[in-house]
């Protein structure tokens, strides 16, 4: 038994989680860690509360930890896209054709966060090197693609 609980524990643990403050705490958590950041998909434009409050506050920190962050989101987001370009270890762009998420993938270090944007934020939260690089190799084939908008 205590073999297969070791096996167990080496493959990562997942949580999920309930709301916008956890989607912040887990993100500002991750500023503690320095390695970068790798988003695709995005909050939905009708929580603006979080997006003109919460967000900004954020990205401060996380320029201030000196925190990369690559940033995929769709085509209808160009204006945010250009906002997030000007600033300091900040890439974004978008992916061209149907591609519409109602959720953002986030990965950072060996963790991922996949939050589906409903009238109450679902965060899953997986700790596993294994998936996090796995859905950082994906990022990277996903940001081969990416228009940057003049």
């Amino acid at each position: 038994m205590e073999v297969l609980s070791g096996m167990a524990e080496k493959q990562g643990h997942t949580h999920v989680y309930e709301g916008t403050r956890a989607f912040m705490n887990i993100n500002s958590g991750w500023l503690k860690k320095k390695d970068p950041i790798y988003v695709f998909g995005g909050p939905p434009a009708n929580n603006p509360a979080f997006l003109k409050y919460e967000i900004p506050k954020w990205h401060k920190k996380r320029i201030e930890a000196k925190v990369k962050m690559l940033h995929i989101y769709t085509k209808d987001n160009t204006a945010r896209i250009k906002m997030l370009n000007k600033m300091d270890y900040t890439s974004a762009g978008y992916i061209p054709g149907k591609f519409s998420p109602n959720m953002t993938t986030s990965i950072c270090g060996d963790e991922i966060i996949l939050t589906f944007w409903h009238k109450t934020a679902l965060i899953i939260q997986i700790k596993s090197e294994i998936a996090a690089q796995t859905y950082k190799e994906f990022f990277k084939v996903l940001w081969e693609q990416v228009v940057v908008p003049e």
